[in-house]
Order: C-alpha cells, then sequence, then structure tokens
C-alpha cells in the first residue's frame, strides 16, 4: 500500500509538471493581430450587451475611440499575457473597476486617480 501511495504522488507530480508547461505554452504562444482585434471587437460587444450602466464614469465616444487606439496599437503579434494587459489598461476608465475572467482567476484592476 506504501509503495502505491508513493506511486501514486509521483505520478501526479509529473502530471502537474506536464500541464504547467502546456499552460505556459500557450500562453507565451503569440497570436496575429487579425484575431486580436477580433477579440477585442468581441470583448467590447459583450461589454455593450452584459454592462448594466457602461457608459456611467466614460462616455461613449471615449470609450469607442480607447478601444479604437487599442486595435490600432496592436499591429504586430503578441502574446497573451501581453493582450490581456493592454486590454484591462484600455478597458477601465476613471474610478470604474474592470472585472474580466481570464483563466478561471477572478482579477480587480482599477485605475488609480
Amino acid at each position: 500500500m506504501r509503495k502505491f501511495t508513493i506511486f501514486l504522488i509521483s505520478f501526479s507530480f509529473c502530471i502537474s509538471c506536464v500541464s504547467v508547461k502546456k499552460h505556459n505554452a500557450q500562453i507565451e504562444a503569440l497570436h496575429t493581430p487579425e484575431s486580436l482585434h477580433m477579440d477585442i471587437d468581441r470583448v467590447y460587444n459583450q461589454l455593450k450587451k452584459h454592462h448594466p450602466n457602461l457608459y456611467q464614469y466614460t462616455s461613449k465616444t471615449d470609450l469607442d475611440f480607447k478601444f479604437d487606439s487599442l486595435k490600432r496599437a496592436i499591429n504586430s503579434p503578441i502574446n497573451s499575457r501581453d493582450f490581456y494587459k493592454k486590454l484591462v489598461t484600455s478597458s477601465s476608465a476613471g474610478k470604474a473597476r474592470a472585472r474580466i475572467f481570464r483563466v478561471g482567476i477572478y482579477r480587480v484592476y482599477k485605475k488609480r486617480a
């Protein structure tokens, strides 16, 4: 029984290391600007559809400008982590908070005054 327990622990450790390597490879993979622009459009459309009061802190023209400038700023392939940072900084405005789900982890970023 003891050998089986040791085997099971070492086997689960090996599997977890492989999954971490796979996850890191997915995050570090470069995405084309076209696919990132489609993701930006999808996020903005979801915000418009589901946010109860999207234009409370930022006007529609300002928010449109921020998302358009984000799309113009991305003109070369970048990885998921850099895209996430750019997306969060562009979608948060004033005292508003941007809540974006990322790989099962809930993070809240607040723009400092």
